[in-house]
């Protein structure tokens, strides 16, 4: 009886720890469909266990349509922009792709990238945008409307900014929403737009990014970004600096200044901001996340020669090329633990380096992204560790430890994989594994590392365009249903359950079209519980008041209920170490990923 009983929980274990080795299997299909180009930029699981998106399309006439997740809406009329206004679309829907709301814009323009999202903790949403007027030109809409919104509920909000007569300038705008897609409030920041020295008879259109947003168990939010001009927000000034005397005022082709974070509470008041110090030639604080009261941040310098750089107090000395940094700071106390160096190196004529996505879990902060060139996790290193294609692009994957900032392990993707360049950018947890999704110029992939960044596991052209260009960009996964935001043109096509095709050949190739893909990862069932269990490096059995845990070395155990709920987590040392815990049925499992039933 008791033998039974320990194979029928074995069995849901295995459903409930898991193990890599799923099939995948195709779910649902959405294109962003419409006359113009449309590009996915953000994607996530809400506080309530929906899924987010975040997609931009481009429409030139008021009555243009569009249709996503089975709903249909409008752009934003534009006379005098040739490749339309740039509006953005906002869903909640399930895992299935059955949508509960959508917010829109049809006036005004977003900028094609510099725009960020993070999931609230109330199921809500809160937006960072870089916008501009529809038109700088059109009489008829001398309006001063910056953009309009129709939001999930239809209700309709305007923010308006007296534009500049002769320019069309980007400004800073931040946006709550709420869980059933209501707009709680916006916070429109003001950027200067003063001509650049080396062009003083025009005024510059765009002199900031804004490159991540992320939120705080009290619910402040927190936006991250450079900027080459001064930003105002609710009389706390955020200012520059590290422009050169000789910038042309093109930020997007040169970007110059420093790198600042700002700091909002939940009704949108701005609390206070940091800057970045010292010198640099480029400065780009990208990623930001929150994790047990710490704001960590990873981002991109190159350096001057022999000039220091810092956040707070901390200070590094960059290099000439570009590599990376991280940094964590106490929230309460809005001190700088500690800011790393991971630098950059110029291999065979080539140095770039760009972070797309950090998380965090275990103590480390797990970071991707991709390079050219070389990079070393080791802050005095005088060459590079890791070295990916000369002149196209590889990704990466690093870890830190979160209570120092020491660089712990990295891994690069095949260099020889890639027609023109290759790239992560987005990333979840599952099974105690990293999930990671790329892309190849050619192709989707998805790659499954453990945590100590070994790769476990390829799925391979997973989305394909007809010619090419299929991109990734984020991804969102909940009880083994995943949903991929990408891009491509032409015709779309999946290799998964045989392979289909997922959108008819576009008669415009040059068009780009966002879509989302639904994907349920189901065991494979060749592999299972008697695999794991004889493979296991550890014993454990059941004593009075306890679980003993017998290893040969240090291993990290964490011990579930048959629910999936994780009850304790300890890392033993060789020999036996007694968990406590009441009587019960439990699974215990190492970080290997090997297993064990035991009921006491």
């Amino acid at each position: 009886m008791k033998k039974n009983l320990l194979l029928t929980i074995a069995l849901m274990a295995s459903m409930i720890v898991g193990t890599t080795n799923y099939n995948l299997e195709f779910g649902w299909h959405s294109v962003l469909q419409g006359n113009q180009q449309s590009i996915p930029m953000w994607s996530d699981t809400s506080a309530d266990g929906k899924l987010l998106t975040l997609a931009r399309f481009q429409s030139k006439e008021e009555a243009d349509e569009y249709t996503f997740l089975g709903l249909t809406f409008n752009g934003t009329a534009s006379n005098n922009v040739p490749n339309g206004s740039n509006n953005i679309v906002l869903t909640k829907s399930d895992f299935l792709g059955n949508a509960e709301w959508a917010l829109t814009t049809n006036r005004g323009d977003v900028n094609n990238g510099l725009n960020y999202a993070t999931a609230t903790k109330d199921g809500g949403v809160f937006l960072a945008l870089s916008v501009r007027h529809t038109d700088k030109d059109d009489p008829t809409l001398a309006d001063n409307v910056l953009l309009r919104i129709k939001d999930g509920k239809n209700a309709v909000h305007t923010v308006t900014w007296q534009r500049p007569t002769e320019t069309w300038v980007h400004q800073p705008l931040f946006i709550k929403v709420d869980k059933d897609g209501g707009v709680e409030w916006t916070k429109l920041a003001s950027v200067g737009y003063e001509p650049a020295p080396a062009k003083p008879d025009k005024e510059i259109g765009t002199a900031f990014d804004i490159d991540g947003v992320a939120e705080d168990a009290e619910g402040n939010l927190y936006i991250s970004g450079a900027l080459a001009r001064q930003m105002i927000v609710d009389g706390v000034t955020i200012d520059y600096h590290n422009v050169s005397p000789d910038w042309n005022g093109d930020y997007v082709q040169n970007r110059q200044g420093n790198s600042f974070l700002l700091k909002l509470n939940s009704t949108g008041t701005a609390q206070w901001a940091k800057v970045s110090g010292g010198e640099a030639t480029r400065d780009q604080l990208k990623n930001i996340v929150v994790d047990n009261g710490y704001l960590y941040g990873l981002g991109t310098v190159k350096g001057k020669e022999s000039t220091a750089y810092s956040w707070g107090d901390k200070t590094i000395n960059p290099n000439t090329d570009e590599g990376f940094y991280a940094f964590k700071m106490n929230i309460a106390t809005e001190n700088f633990e500690w800011l790393s160096y991971f630098p950059g190196f110029r291999v065979n004529s080539a140095n770039m380096v760009n972070n797309e996505e950090i998380r965090i879990k275990d103590g480390k902060l797990i970071a991707i992204g991709r390079f050219s060139g070389g990079f070393a996790l080791d802050p005095n290193a005088t060459g590079a560790t890791w070295t990916g294609k000369a002149k196209n692009q590889t990704p990466w994957i690093f870890t830190v430890d979160t209570q120092t900032g020491q660089g712990l392990n990295a891994a690069i993707k095949d260099p020889a994989i890639g027609n023109g360049g290759t790239n992560y950018t987005g990333l979840f947890f599952k099974d105690n594994n990293i999930w990671v999704w790329g892309y190849n110029f050619s192709f989707v992939y998805l790659d499954v590392y453990d945590m100590n960044l070994t790769l476990t596991k390829t799925y391979e052209n997973i989305v394909k365009g007809s010619v090419g260009m299929a991109t990734t960009f984020n991804c969102a996964e909940k009880d083994g249903k995943m949903v991929l935001m990408y891009r491509a043109r032409g015709e779309f096509s999946t290799t998964i359950g045989g392979g289909q095709v997922l959108f008819p050949n576009n008669p415009d190739y040059s068009a780009f079209m966002a879509a989302a893909i639904g994907i349920n990862l189901v065991p494979d069932p060749e592999t299972g519980i008697e695999t794991q269990q004889t493979k296991n490096t550890f014993y454990c059995y059941a004593v009075p008041n306890a679980i003993r845990v017998v290893a040969q070395e240090p291993t990290a155990i964490s011990v579930y209920g048959i629910n999936g709920v994780l009850l304790a987590s300890q890392t033993t040392s060789v020999g036996q170490t007694d968990i406590e815990l009441p009587k019960g049925v439990y699974i215990v499992r190492s970080n290997g990923g090997k297993q064990k039933v035991v009921v006491r």
